[in-house]
């Protein structure tokens, strides 16, 4: 993956060392200045990791933020997407960035991997905003759009 993208595999050392989220703060204080820099992070090897699990981690983040218009899986705060259920995300967006209180980060937990498919993409924004010319940037620059969920729920 690109740079630009901003992957952080040295966050896997974390991983590796079997820290468990929650219980080291300056793990948490390093993985938070990797996200700020690189405004997205991979951990791999945290199997241990379940619905509560989740939940600590994201608290040290702030508050939860459970989905305003997609219900929570039974006695969590956490968006279930279970494809056996029906449960997917097969169009580009963000998450809850509708909202005029957005979530501050998405946490996402793989918890079976399919052999293909699957897959989840990040973009950065940021990025693809400062490498524009600055004919497009000026372009930009004098637009604004509102932003809503509307269109999800629109009649097809």
């Amino acid at each position: 993956m690109g740079q630009a993208l901003g992957c952080y595999e040295a966050a896997v050392q974390y991983a590796k060392q079997r820290v468990q989220f929650g219980q080291v703060l300056s793990t948490f204080q390093a993985l938070q200045q990797a996200l700020y820099r690189h405004k997205v992070l991979f951990v791999r090897g945290q199997q241990h990791l379940d619905d509560a699990g989740q939940e600590a981690f994201a608290r040290l983040w702030g508050d939860l933020v459970e989905h305003p218009t997609v219900p929570s899986k039974d006695g969590t705060r956490l968006l279930e997407l279970d494809s056996r259920h029906g449960g997917r995300a097969n169009s580009w967006h963000t998450d809850v960035t509708f909202e005029v209180d957005y979530p501050q980060v998405s946490i996402l937990r793989a918890v079976v991997i399919p052999p293909y498919g699957g897959d989840t993409v990040w973009a950065n924004t940021a990025t693809a905003y400062d490498d524009l010319t600055p004919e497009l940037k000026a372009l930009a620059d004098s637009l604004w759009a509102v932003h809503s969920n509307h269109y999800d729920y629109a009649a097809t």
